[in-house]
């Protein structure tokens, strides 16, 4: 019988945009840094578990950044 090791991970489910922007923050990181564990497919990604809090930053910084406001 194989040996199987299991990580422990997040399982995060978007859409294709969300996903290159994750990867993309990824291939930022230096090798020892790196947090994807697998990419499942164009949607879905698992990751390691301290990294949920920073995708979740990075994205609501993209969305402030990538929004539009009315000039008053």
């Amino acid at each position: 019988m194989v040996g199987n090791a299991s990580t422990e991970g997040v399982f995060i489910a978007c859409d294709i945009l969300m996903a290159q922007l994750i990867i993309h923050l990824n291939d930022l990181k230096a090798p020892s840094e790196k947090f994807i564990i697998r990419v499942l497919d164009e949607k879905h990604l698992f990751v390691l578990p301290d990294a949920a809090g920073m995708i979740r930053k990075a994205i609501s910084m993209s969305r402030k950044r990538n929004s539009f406001q009315r000039p008053s």
